[in-house]
């Protein structure tokens, strides 16, 4: 270019405007050259007159990277957080007109493929580090196990966590600066204290994270990685449906039933991740207001959730534990006497009796009426409450006995809990051996309510209990059909061991029985 303009830089009443980086083209036009402090340079004999332009401020920077992003830009709320964001990073990552151009280009394509499912204050903050500070980045995007208790670090030492903050140190030491460290801890607030190394640093709440759909939660970083919805996540708009839809109960029914069929990547059902959003979004601020057609709809899908066959893992909760925590807070907003009324209308709603009948139990033990409650949380009904829900229920629970329906309950100790307390210990014990020799599901699901579950790196294990409840079981009297059952191959897979403990468990508890009461 510039042998071109001296080519015909002499062209009368011509005078050329060149627009250029003096760093970047005064050292390409010199290099290789031997350079005579006496003589001019090549640039200085062409170049007549220079004017360096001035750096634009910081703030006109903004000004102007807002103006280019406001399609993403108008979706933040404004906030400290986001005040924070912009502090420890766009603030420092803007610094000329080109890198508004870049950040604008890549949020450009960016935000259209992840609008609504990734935060957007996250995705601004996320594509300023890939462009910016792309060692940061690239330790972020090798680090999810880390970040996010996977893995090795399910159970990691402390040191195996310390060893990866040291890793980020050097890193931000070579490539960065220490106000990185503050905007980390923002995007990713369960590891802040690491990541700050401040022992009372609080993070933000886990339920907010997940409402605003942060990349601090582990699906929708994988989500933000991968570019697209990750299998694992609930689509933004399958929530918005059923907040749009909170006095519909069919719709509500309708989008319960679709995502009861709905899978994650490692075969697990999603529905509980649904209850879990709607649940977050009840709790202040901006909290969302149940209604009474959500409990109806959440009712009748109650007894196929509870039919659900997931695995959990250490710190996981199932769908059937989720949907148990998202009725408690709906029932919490009722006052004493209006909680019995919508637990009842629910109820009755396409006679969700099976459901009812755990629901009855559940808080039965929470209030010490049934069994002993080991859960640390109170009742989220009064006694008042409990007892006009057991007069509703009754009735129709007495239908399904005399039907047979009983003996298709997905959980059977809900069924033999209920029917012990309605009609005592002693008629209970009876009806027991009685319905599990008339129905092997009813047998494996007694034998089931009385083992314990053993969650290990090896799988899971089954053992009987130390203190089978005699007062309900006759063991002698089920330990026959058990064996019997298990001849017959009628079961396979975890519920053929599942038996099999019940036949080993229950075999020696009698075993030492015999011996106590024979025993000088």
């Amino acid at each position: 270019m510039m042998q071109m303009v001296k080519s015909v830089g002499k062209l009368p009443y011509v005078t050329y405007v060149l627009s250029y980086d003096r760093k970047h083209v005064w050292a390409a036009l010199e290099e290789g050259k031997a350079v005579d402090p006496l003589e001019p340079t090549f640039a200085e004999k062409i170049i007549q007159q220079e004017l360096t332009l001035p750096q634009p401020s910081s703030s006109a920077l903004l000004s102007l990277l807002d103006k280019n992003i406001g399609f993403i830009a108008d979706q933040v709320e404004d906030s400290d957080r986001w005040y924070k964001i912009v502090s420890h990073g766009v603030r420092r990552w803007v610094k000329t007109p080109r890198d508004i151009n870049r950040y604008t280009n890549a949020l450009k394509f960016t935000w259209p493929a992840l609008e609504n499912e990734v935060d957007p204050a996250d995705i601004i903050a996320m594509e300023g580090l890939r462009l910016f500070e792309p060692k940061i980045f690239d330790w972020v995007k090798a680090n999810r196990d880390f970040l996010f208790s996977e893995g090795s670090f399910v159970l990691g030492t402390d040191g195996e966590k310390s060893e990866q903050v040291e890793v980020l140190a050097k890193l931000i030491e070579a490539h960065s600066y220490k106000s990185v460290i503050p905007l980390l801890a923002y995007l990713f607030p369960a590891r802040a204290k690491l990541i700050t190394g401040q022992e009372h640093s609080i993070g933000e709440p886990h339920y907010q994270v997940l409402r605003r759909r942060g990349i601090g939660h582990v699906n929708v970083f994988q989500t933000y990685m991968a570019f697209g919805l990750s299998e694992d996540t609930i689509p933004f708009s399958a929530i918005q449906k059923a907040l749009d839809n909170l006095n519909d109960e069919a719709a509500l029914y309708a989008l319960f039933d679709e995502w009861l069929l709905n899978k994650d990547s490692i075969d697990q059902p999603l529905i509980g991740e649904v209850f879990k959003e709607i649940k977050y979004r009840m709790t202040e601020p901006n909290a969302v207001k149940p209604t009474q057609e959500l409990l109806n709809a959440l009712f009748s899908i109650g007894e196929a959730v509870s039919r659900m066959k997931a695995k959990r893992g250490f710190f996981m909760l199932g769908p059937s534990d989720e949907l148990y925590l998202l009725i408690a807070d709906i029932l919490r907003t009722y006052s004493h006497g209006d909680a019995a009324k919508a637990l009842s209308a629910a109820l009755i709603t396409k006679r969700n009796v099976a459901y009812g009948v755990e629901t009855f139990n559940d808080y039965g033990r929470l209030l010490g009426e049934i069994g002993v409650s080991e859960e640390r949380m109170d009742s989220p009904i009064s006694m008042q409450d409990w007892e006009e829900f057991r007069d509703a229920l009754k009735p129709l629970f007495e239908e399904d006995l005399a039907s047979g329906k009983y003996l298709r309950y997905p959980k059977t100790w809900a069924a033999i809990r209920a029917y012990a307390y309605f009609f005592g210990e002693d008629r209970c014990k009876i009806w027991v051996v009685q319905s599990a020799q008339k129905d092997a599901g009813f047998l494996l699901g007694a034998a089931t309510s009385l083992l314990t579950e053993t969650l290990s790196s090896h799988g899971t294990s089954f053992s009987i209990k130390k203190a089978p409840d005699e007062g309900i079981y006759d063991l002698e009297a089920l330990l026959p059909v058990a064996q019997n059952v298990a001849q017959a191959s009628v079961f396979d897979g975890e519920d053929a061991e599942r038996l099999a403990a019940f036949i080993d468990g229950a075999t020696s508890w009698l075993d030492k029985a015999a011996a106590r009461s024979t025993a000088p």
